[in-house]
């Protein structure tokens, strides 16, 4: 899966990528979204079931799991991570 920051938070992709590595779950990749900042965590899920999308969201404590299978992408998901996340744990923008 890859992990990429839909917000202006500095260093958010790269703290959530270690949080989910040591909650078991393998990201291949992080780095800054091109999207605009969004206010909610957005987990896509781009091939399988959602049971992978269900424990993301577990463990970062937020997140709408939406299905948009991509065959050209080699993930099985990609989680923009939002504004909720920030004020969810206090991060200061």
């Amino acid at each position: 899966m890859e992990v990429l920051n839909a917000t202006r938070v500095d260093g958010l992709a790269r703290a959530m990528t270690l949080q989910l590595r040591r909650a078991g779950i393998d990201v291949v990749f992080f780095g800054t979204a091109r999207e605009a900042p969004l206010d909610s965590t957005l987990i896509v899920m781009r091939r399988g079931d959602t049971t992978l999308g269900a424990r993301i969201r577990e463990v970062l404590g937020t997140g709408k799991i939406i299905a948009r299978p991509d065959a050209a992408l080699l993930l099985d998901a990609s989680v923009l991570l939002g504004l909720d996340l920030v004020s969810s744990r206090g991060i200061q923008p």
